[in-house]
């Protein structure tokens, strides 16, 4: 395909993106430092100016609130449901997963703006945590058939920025993996941690 840009239509809507993601608690992977260094290594191509959290989530100051590590989301729950999903968290557990980082992409994100982000290979054992949690938790933006996982880098209103860093990070770019040991329960935003889960 040459260097040409695909960008992805999320299916929600940017006020249905706001209304989706306020008062949120996300599962998400803790990257171990000797793997985020593998992503460091094409983050540091990039300006420092960097801001991970999207537009629509009536935050003040997005680079302010954008205080989650790098990472990919498992599932994502309304603050409502944190009782229930603490509970059923501490009876969950889960094996080291590898995980293949295999493209850079760009997609379309709530209210017009655009979002860089690592793409992820999609294995039998993140499938499987997706489907045990949606078991219990029925979703549809997170149905392990549907979802995409990836790490975001980067989001921005400005196109022609966005594409232009996805070049430049696709000029030395070569596909590797991470292994997750650990997730991470978080209250958004700005981030509080809730509960660790290592793998056993």
């Amino acid at each position: 395909m040459g260097g040409m840009t695909f960008i992805i239509n999320f299916i929600i809507s940017s006020n249905d993106w706001g209304n989706f993601m306020q008062d949120r608690i996300t599962l998400i992977s803790k990257i171990s430092k000797e793997d985020f260094q593998k992503l460091n290594y094409y983050i540091n191509e990039l300006p420092n100016n960097l801001c991970k959290v999207p537009y629509g989530k009536k935050v003040k100051n997005r680079y302010e609130a954008d205080t989650l590590p790098y990472h990919f989301t498992i599932f994502s729950w309304s603050i409502q449901k944190e009782e229930e999903l603490i509970e059923y968290l501490n009876e969950f557990t889960f094996q080291p997963i590898k995980v293949l980082v295999e493209d850079i992409r760009v997609v379309s994100g709530a209210e017009e703006s655009y979002q860089l982000r690592f793409t992820l290979k999609k294995t039998k054992e993140l499938y499987a945590i997706q489907r045990n949690i949606t078991k219990r938790f029925p979703s549809t933006f997170y149905n392990p058939n549907n979802y995409s996982f990836h790490i975001t880098i980067h989001i921005t209103k400005d196109y022609n920025e966005i594409v232009a860093m996805q070049n430049k990070l696709k000029q030395s770019f070569t596909p590797f993996s991470i292994t997750i040991n650990c997730l991470e329960l978080y209250k958004i935003y700005p981030a509080q941690l809730l509960k660790r889960i290592n793998a056993y």
